[in-house]
């Protein structure tokens, strides 16, 4: 049966294999037979669609290229097979997610996970962490999920979590989405100086860190294809509303979103990158029978304010809105 085909030169087969198994494997892809110069690559339950073929030339190519080949072959009558490939190898999207909870950090990465994206996911408590990746891949066997534990607050913590993010997803972030912030209530005339200045560590400075460091590791290799990176950073109206009893969220989450709209300002124009701010207007409140209390509810808000961002985001990467037409805020 004829093949298409898109051919790699490698060094060695053994390296081929290792590289693509890594590759594959949040695909469900496992070895399916291994014979010498031949290793096939095949889906649980499913036939192999994927092979790699040592291939050696007669003589070394003037590019300087590798004498052994290898094929990443197809069934011709699959053509699925050819386009996943080609959405796997050129089209995988990654996110890093500070601040990973229970709320809408939880139901971005569900979605997320539903979209194939990997994840990495950010937070002070690796038993949350396992239990959020454990839930994910739960429902979404296929999806690579990282986590990494940080303090929010200390750059000297977040920073290396973000850089080891990075790393594991080969070093380039296509979105980064900034969440941390101390939601506990802290009454306006018993809060302390130190509190305040905890809670602005968290939502502020993190904030800073965050959008500095993703200027210098966000993937911007395909803006040559309309395809920009994209900074979220989640906020309310309290910054237009403070609710004393909240004092010290009321005042760190309303310098963290002015800093979101000056980075709205600088990132665009002198880095190409996106800055979306998601904003929720109502307290995010759970029932102890279930349900929530407001129209505030993490699937909703994530669907309301947090995928208009993406697809116009793939609308500018198919030419349908151009980066001028770009909606900082989305409100819900």
């Amino acid at each position: 049966m004829p093949v298409a085909h898109v051919s790699i030169p490698v060094a060695d087969i053994q390296k081929s294999t290792a590289f693509y198994k890594a590759v594959l494997q949040p695909f469900g892809y496992g070895i399916f037979k291994e014979l010498g110069s031949v290793v096939g690559f095949a889906p649980k339950y499913g036939n192999p669609d994927f092979w790699l073929h040592s291939c050696p030339n007669e003589s070394k190519p003037a590019n300087g290229s590798p004498r052994l080949t290898a094929h990443v072959a197809f069934e011709g009558a699959s053509q699925k097979a050819v386009q996943d490939w080609h959405r796997m190898a050129l089209d995988k999207k990654n996110i890093i997610i500070v601040g990973a909870g229970p709320l809408i950090s939880h139901s971005l990465s569900l979605w997320l996970a539903s979209q194939n994206w990997e994840i990495v996911l950010i937070s002070r408590s690796q038993d949350k962490l396992d239990g959020y990746a454990k839930e994910i891949q739960s429902l979404h066997p296929d999806t690579r999920v990282l986590t990494r534990t940080a303090d929010a607050s200390q750059p000297s913590s977040l920073t290396p979590a973000l850089d080891w993010a990075a790393a594991q997803l080969g070093g380039k972030v296509d979105v980064l989405c900034y969440n941390a912030a101390n939601v506990s209530p802290y009454d306006l005339m018993s809060l302390t100086p130190e509190e305040l200045e905890s809670s602005f560590k968290i939502a502020a400075v993190g904030t800073l860190v965050a959008g500095q460091w993703f200027s210098k590791h966000a993937n911007t290799e395909r803006i040559s294809q309309n395809e920009y990176p994209l900074f979220l950073v989640p906020g309310g109206v309290l910054d237009k509303n403070p609710y004393p009893p909240y004092s010290s969220l009321s005042a760190a989450k309303s310098a963290s979103q002015n800093l979101a709209r000056q980075f709205a300002i600088v990132l665009p124009e002198k880095f190409k990158i996106l800055v979306g701010v998601p904003t929720i207007v109502d307290p995010i409140v759970p029932l102890e029978g279930g349900g929530w209390a407001t129209k505030s509810v993490p699937e909703v808000i994530v669907d309301k304010t947090f995928r208009p961002f993406f697809e116009d985001r793939e609308k500018i990467k198919h030419g349908e809105l151009t980066v001028e037409e770009w909606t900082l805020e989305r409100v819900w």
